[in-house]
């Protein structure tokens, strides 16, 4: 395979190595710790079919309207700044919270249930100026916790 044109998109612990020539494809390799020793995986993917998915980004400082979906079948607290009652979403329900522009530079939210449920949140962007974090029940340990919009406009998921 030639690469002409290369680009990194990063995503977590992944990165991606994208060809953007004429059949764009992709090496993609991931790098996940478990029990201490650290395992490795590379593989190639069709970029648009089956490479992971670009990082969520908005344009800093425009003001985004950050939606927390529970897909859930339990009640999740949401907590937006620490220190103040968390809020509840049940089970179903959209809480929106509305950032950016000059009033808050970065939004930092932490979710959890009661019942110290693994949680996974998938971030997708509506549009340009509406982030929709879907939160559901995960399989492995230790899950999602916090959603951080950074004043340069990532979304990172911790």
């Amino acid at each position: 395979m030639q690469l002409s044109k290369l680009a990194i998109v990063t995503l977590g612990s992944s990165f991606c190595l994208l060809n953007w020539g004429v059949i764009p494809e992709a090496i993609y390799a991931n790098f996940s710790p478990k029990d201490g020793a650290g395992i490795a995986w590379a593989g190639t993917c069709v970029a648009g079919v089956d490479c992971p998915p670009p990082p969520v980004q908005f344009v800093p400082g425009q003001t985004i309207r950050v939606e927390i979906s529970n897909l859930t079948d339990t009640l999740i607290y949401v907590e937006k700044v620490q220190g103040e009652p968390p809020l509840d979403v049940i089970p179903g329900q959209v809480l929106i919270f509305t950032t950016g522009g000059n009033s808050i530079n970065n939004l930092s939210l932490l979710l959890w249930d009661n019942r110290g449920s693994v949680l996974t949140f998938r971030p997708v962007k509506v549009n340009n100026t509406t982030l929709r974090v879907e939160v559901r029940a995960g399989m492995q340990p230790p899950g999602d916790r916090s959603v951080y919009l950074r004043d340069d406009g990532r979304v990172l998921i911790l």
